[in-house]
């Protein structure tokens, strides 16, 4: 197994985290966990799952909670990362 860790900074939207992940996941693979280091929101990745890019191409996406978004075909973690500087339980789903 070959993990990746990125960080993305405090400030960060749920959307920029969503493209954070899904920017990243095509080339180190699939999100495994996400959650903070107190300083950052810390994303690890799993290169043995790497998501296919098609014409119909499976975004990840980052939500407040642990509410299921509308299209939402698997959940892939959940954990406290910062949201706009704030700690907060997110979930990331591959919709």
């Amino acid at each position: 197994m070959s993990i990746k860790a990125i960080s993305a900074d405090k400030s960060s939207s749920l959307d920029d985290l969503s493209l954070i992940i899904w920017g990243n996941e095509i080339v180190w693979g699939q999100c495994s966990r996400i959650g903070n280091d107190g300083e950052a929101t810390v994303i690890l990745l799993d290169r043995e799952h790497i998501p296919i890019a098609t014409d119909d191409v499976l975004h990840a996406r980052v939500v407040a909670g642990v509410a299921t978004p509308p299209g939402a075909l698997a959940l892939l973690c959940s954990g406290k990362a910062f949201v706009g500087g704030v700690v907060t339980e997110v979930s990331v789903y591959r919709v």
